[in-house]
């Protein structure tokens, strides 16, 4: 408990200045039945009660876009009452002449064992969404305002050392974001995005990591199914090399978007390992950079 104090406190730090996981990004988002460090209390929070060491990782994202954006993230694993509690904390803030809009998330994550094969995680999640508009004769003020409490439900399956399956439920039951808008006067009900999502690892050889996720959201208007494709090589103790592609298909219409990604790892010393990927979508480039420290 000692230790965990200090641990907390830089947490609450990073989060202050700082869905921007670098490694899974750099893996085409594939990370459902990988979920092996502290990424996997956004991915699948099952995945911490696999885990061995306490670990920290930062996440830092910018799009190089005519009004950039950046976001942060920043989650925390450690052993807590038998079981792995996580937490984690996400945010953006979008900029341009005239608006602001600013998203943070948080979440409590709890994890364990259920045999020595499956094990099961839950998240309690925090949203709140903003939007600001900036006049000539009023100062800035919130033009509209949503928020909303949810639930997450993973499972992570290892029935062999080269094999794992994943399932993420994001968002069960279908919350609703609620608030109030300024340009339409009343109480805002607004359905939240809620994917299933299902995946697979394999572990053909030392040092080679295939993974492959799918996922579809049917409990909103916005439907959709998406496919994530990654793989991780190590190519000496020093350095990692990953790569993936994204697909998203609306149900709506034919058009899909699509995303390749690249990414790299160093470590930089013994338990502390820095991540960098990038991503390409209809030519805007996004940089992701990030570190995990085991101890």
């Amino acid at each position: 408990m000692k230790k965990l104090i200090p641990l907390l406190i830089i947490f609450i730090l990073l989060a202050s200045f700082c869905n921007a996981s670098t490694r899974p990004i750099g893996m085409g988002g594939a990370f459902v039945a990988v979920a092996d460090d502290a990424n996997a209390v956004y991915y699948n929070p099952a995945g911490m009660a696999f885990m061995k060491s306490s670990e920290l990782v930062y996440n830092y994202r910018y799009h190089h876009l005519e009004e950039p954006v950046s976001s942060y993230d920043v989650a925390f694993v450690t052993e807590f009452l038998w079981w792995h509690m996580g937490l984690r904390t996400h945010g953006y803030d979008v900029y341009d002449e005239t608006n602001v809009l600013q998203s943070h998330d948080f979440t409590i994550s709890y994890a364990g064992l259920i045999t020595d094969q499956i094990a099961i995680g839950f998240n309690v999640n925090a949203s709140q969404q903003n939007s600001k508009r900036d006049t000539i004769t009023l100062p800035f003020y919130f033009s509209s305002y949503k928020n909303s409490t949810y639930m997450d439900i993973g499972l992570l399956y290892k029935p062999a050392k080269y094999l794992s399956i994943g399932i993420m439920q994001h968002a069960v039951r279908s919350p609703y974001y609620s608030g109030y808008n300024d340009d339409d006067p009343g109480h805002i009900y607004q359905p939240m995005s809620a994917p299933l999502n299902i995946g697979i690892a394999v572990y053909p050889w030392d040092g080679l990591l295939i993974a492959i996720d799918a996922s579809k959201d049917v409990d909103t208007d916005n439907q959709y199914w998406g496919q994530n494709y990654g793989f991780e090589y190590t190519l000496t103790d020093q350095l990692v090399i990953r790569s993936g592609i994204a697909y998203l298909h609306p149900f709506a219409n034919e058009e899909y978007w699509s995303q390749s990604t690249i990414g790299l790892s160093f470590k930089v010393l013994p338990g502390l390992d820095l991540d960098f990927a990038k991503t390409n979508s209809d030519n805007v480039l996004t940089d992701y950079l990030g570190f995990r420290w085991d101890f």
